[in-house]
């Protein structure tokens, strides 16, 4: 149980982070889709997407080597883990300038044939894409420190900073995506230059540290893991490809809309929580084993199903208000994307959870395998389903690949560590979510402020009142919580009073 009070006291903490990046994506979303035309919102969508599948491969995976590996080195001493941490960031900025000048090749060559336009903003995309791909590894070696502060002030500060330039640039100078995607690598590079000198200032980063063994070990266990996240981009990106490709670049504007705002959803809830749950299942696997790892990764699957269900509720309760007051009116037409972009999101949120057993155990190849077979299931949906049902076939192509990954990682990673499936809990979240969103939807206005104001609180209270009729564990454990509170507050005030 204190290892669970861990990972929810460092999720809360990068809960906070994400709370503050939601906000600012909150306040920058709404004003990119009113400059951009749908059109172009479509083609910096499908630029980023582009640019983060060659972010893939210039970051090698050496972010997850320093998750895996950054811990044992730095038990075994400071010293080690200074060499550790050194060799993991000077890897990646190898890797990151290597793949960069690749890439500059590639875009001025006779091989891509592009326009003087078209090159020169590919030319600013791959500065931005070498700043992210040696972020990646700083964040994963902060984590690991269990620095989540140091982390979130990273993050906010480079969120916040590149909204603020990229957005200036549009308004001020030119609605032209060179600025916008120039104003993202002037911060997000500032940022990285910042972390590079702290980590130089505390012994983590020196030349003289680098490591040609840790070098090694960290690119063998790497290098499998590059085919892992490259199919899991494609899962995540290959349908706006395909959109652009059979219905154009304003049925792209459209999905990448809807996408854009079931991310957030899925972000709030699975990000602090994967941001925290590595560290935390690595910690109880070194320290206890594996029988106390298989409890704690059920007792934060069963917490994370209900949070999860949550989310579903309030979101399918107001799909089409969130479009229209995030989007505007003009994206409306992806309102009945929402709900089906939202489950699937969810869904791929739980492979975290069965991730667990194939990292422990260094089975990267069986997650790139995995991977790779749902990237080519979703690759042959969308190219039937897209012709045929539009965008809502790509939608429906996201939601079936990821029920497909995450139950192949579910039935491979017991082989490894089983542990048990809150089967009870998924039931009971559905049902609730089904009844509460019936429910919700006949209190309908013709405000999507007002609608927000009454169906938002209405879903989380009926939802929570729902969970806690329903799952006796968790009415004790909060009514236990409360008890206990309430026992001090009034030991508290009997105090107070013998002394005056």
């Amino acid at each position: 149980m204190s290892d669970l009070r861990n990972l929810v006291r460092d999720s809360a903490q990068y809960l906070t982070g994400r709370v503050g990046l939601m906000l600012l994506g909150f306040l920058s979303f709404p004003v990119l889709t009113r400059i951009l035309p749908i059109a172009q919102y479509g083609q910096l969508s499908l630029l980023l997407k582009i640019g983060l599948l060659w972010t893939v491969l210039s970051k090698s995976g050496i972010q997850n080597a320093a998750l895996r590996f950054f811990p044992e080195h730095s038990k075994r001493g400071t010293r080690i883990g200074q060499i550790c941490a050194s060799t993991l960031i000077m890897e990646s900025i190898l890797c990151a300038a290597l793949m960069g000048s690749l890439g500059l090749l590639l875009v001025h060559s006779r091989i891509l044939n592009l326009k003087a336009q078209d090159a020169s903003l590919a030319s600013v995309l791959l500065g931005l894409v070498a700043v992210r791909s040696v972020q990646p590894t700083l964040s994963c070696l902060l984590r690991a420190q269990g620095r989540t502060w140091l982390f979130n002030l990273c993050e906010l500060s480079g969120k916040a900073l590149g909204i603020g330039l990229s957005l200036a640039a549009l308004c001020l100078l030119a609605v032209d995506l060179h600025y916008y995607i120039g104003g993202l690598l002037l911060a997000e590079g500032t940022v990285v230059l910042a972390v590079l000198v702290w980590f130089s200032r505390t012994g983590l980063l020196s030349i003289s540290n680098f490591s040609l063994g840790v070098a090694k070990s960290a690119w063998k266990f790497s290098v499998p893991l590059i085919a892992y996240e490259l199919t899991s981009v494609v899962l995540d990106s290959g349908d706006r490809l395909l959109i652009g490709h059979y219905l154009g670049l304003s049925q792209l504007g459209l999905y990448s809309a809807a996408y854009s705002i079931a991310t957030y959803a899925e972000e709030a809830l699975m990000a602090p929580v994967n941001l925290s749950l590595i560290p935390a299942y690595m910690k109880v696997w070194v320290e206890q084993g594996p029988k106390a790892t298989s409890r704690f990764l059920s007792a934060a699957m069963d917490m994370f199903i209900m949070a999860a269900g949550g989310v579903c509720v309030v979101v399918y309760a107001t799909s089409g208000d969130l479009i229209a007051i995030l989007a505007s009116t003009k994206f409306s037409a992806a309102r009945s994307l929402l709900p089906v972009l939202v489950c699937g999101l969810l869904v791929y949120a739980l492979h975290i959870f069965f991730c667990a057993p194939l990292i422990i155990h260094k089975k990267s190849m069986a997650l790139s395998a995995i991977t790779s077979i749902c990237c080519a299931a979703n690759i042959a949906m969308n190219i039937i389903m897209i012709p045929r049902l539009g965008i809502m076939g790509a939608a429906l192509a996201t939601l079936f690949s990821y029920a497909l990954l995450v139950t192949g990682l579910a039935v491979i990673s017991r082989i490894y560590l089983s542990f048990p499936l809150p089967i009870n809990t998924i039931l009971i979240c559905i049902g609730l979510t089904v009844l509460i969103y019936r429910f919700i939807i006949l209190f309908s206005t013709s405000s999507p402020w007002l609608n927000i104001a009454i169906k938002f609180p209405t879903a989380i209270i009926l939802y929570a009142v729902g969970i806690m009729l329903l799952r006796p564990a968790i009415r004790t454990r909060i009514l236990k919580s409360l008890h206990v509170c309430f026992s001090v507050t009034s030991k508290l005030t009997v105090v107070d009073g013998q002394e005056l």
